[in-house]
């Protein structure tokens, strides 16, 4: 059972708000080289990392009765071609660790571990 600190929990369940739910990607290619992204509209620090606004879309694959393993398809906006070069020396980024966070922009400095999935 994940349990969220108590400033979240509260900023969760609020009807409205002005602050907003990012994802937060940490991106380690096979040659180690890490790319930090945010699908915010701009670019955003969290624990003393940058990570960069970039448009991103994140797919769940579809269940199946065959007991398939589940996966997630990573879609990330290239049309500034910022990305081909690390694409391109890794194989599309097959063989990737990605470090998912969900955290809020105005909690920046609260504890989101139990919104971390890798």
């Amino acid at each position: 059972m994940k349990v969220l600190p108590v400033n979240i929990l509260l900023e969760k369940n609020k009807l409205t708000t002005k602050s907003a739910w990012l994802i937060l990607l940490e991106i380690t290619l096979p040659d180690t080289t890490q790319i930090f992204i945010t699908n915010n509209t701009e670019s955003i620090t969290f624990q003393l990392q940058e990570y960069e606004a970039v448009p991103f879309e994140l797919e769940a694959s579809k269940e199946t009765v065959k007991g398939d393993i589940p996966s997630v398809s990573l879609r990330i906006n290239n049309i500034s071609r910022g990305m081909q070069g690390y694409i391109e020396n890794n194989s599309g980024g097959v063989g990737s660790t990605v470090v998912l966070r969900v955290v809020n922009s105005d909690l920046l400095t609260e504890d989101f571990t139990e919104l971390e999935m890798t």
